[in-house]
């Protein structure tokens, strides 16, 4: 079952038309702040009566971009689930439909065990034991934020650095979040569960990338921080597919919910 919430006008956030050659542009998103990264270069380019591609694992399936019966352009659809469920033994989960396109904010919830997170999996191209079809863009880029961030050692200056963030913006992020600032020459492997947590997400936000994969993002994370992270998303528009049982969350968040049983 797909619940959408009312949101702001997202199309308004996209760009796109045709050049001089006959190619199609999509933008990726507009400009989402000045101390993020500027995701309008980043373009996605299809042309004139071209299919776009969308990859299932070792399967490619192709749709008509021209001919879609509901008369949306493909391009903007980075995400589609088509009758999709988790299939594990003993599992009676009811397979859900949903399309995640440029700009949403979809969330998906569910009771433990009705495989949110082995949805996410999917979405993240692992191989997950599953029925129905998932379909993923050509050439998505994805940033991923993990439930838990046990793995996190050394300095979180030179382990932004080689995850490829811009260091200024991960620390304004992190500053934004309430990290104190004394932690960062300190070895993470000594940080708290909400410390390790804000160091993903900041990476996460800094990352250039097609599509924000979150589960469980307020695992840890204390009421300011939260309420900082909730403003962060709402003015700089990520397209996010996530995990989490914060129902205010989920509710200020989300442009729509897939309810998993």
């Amino acid at each position: 079952m797909i619940h959408r919430h009312p949101a702001d006008n997202i199309n308004n956030q996209r760009r796109h038309g045709k050049n001089t050659n006959g190619q199609v542009h999509f933008a990726v998103s507009g400009k989402l702040a000045d101390n993020f990264a500027e995701f309008a270069d980043k373009v996605l380019i299809l042309p004139d009566n071209a299919k776009a591609c969308f990859i299932c694992h070792d399967a490619i399936q192709e749709i008509e971009g021209n001919d879609a019966a509901d008369g949306r352009n493909h391009s903007q659809r980075l995400l589609e689930g088509r009758e999709l469920a988790a299939a594990y033994p003993g599992a009676g989960r009811r397979p859900v439909s949903f399309t995640l396109n440029q700009g949403d904010r979809l969330c998906l919830d569910g009771g433990n065990g009705s495989g949110k997170t082995s949805l996410l999996r999917l979405a993240l191209g692992e191989e997950v034991p599953h029925v129905g079809t998932l379909l993923r863009a050509s050439g998505l880029t994805i940033s991923y934020v993990p439930q838990k961030a046990d793995h996190l050692r050394g300095l979180p200056t030179g382990w932004a650095e080689g995850q490829g963030a811009d260091l200024t913006r991960f620390l304004t992020i992190l500053r934004k979040l309430d990290f104190p600032r004394e932690l960062f020459q300190r070895d993470m492997a000594g940080y708290s569960a909400g410390q390790k947590k804000k160091i993903l997400l900041a990476a996460s936000l800094c990352q250039s990338a097609h599509l924000y994969l979150w589960d469980e993002p307020l695992n840890y994370i204390d009421l300011f921080s939260r309420m900082q992270l909730e403003e962060l998303i709402l003015q700089y528009r990520p397209t996010l597919l996530f995990v989490e049982h914060d129902r205010a969350f989920r509710e200020k968040v989300a442009t729509q919910t897939v309810l998993l049983s």
